[in-house]
């Protein structure tokens, strides 16, 4: 599976505006519940991973 590169058809999207190539990389792997707990302020580590692990999709 490659990167969404912007300029690029990306899922959910035919023109690959930039917007809709970072919803795709963040939408097709559990980064957005790392932003997402980054958005939360700083926290030690052990929370980062103990939340992340809970974002974790099941393959």
């Amino acid at each position: 599976m490659s990167i969404p590169m912007p300029g690029e058809q990306v899922r959910g999207s035919k023109t690959g505006k930039p917007i809709m190539a970072l919803l795709d990389l963040l939408g097709r792997t559990w980064a957005l519940g790392i932003v997402w707990q980054l958005s939360q302020g700083r926290q030690p580590l052990e929370n980062y991973n103990n939340a992340v692990n809970k974002f974790r999709p099941a393959y």
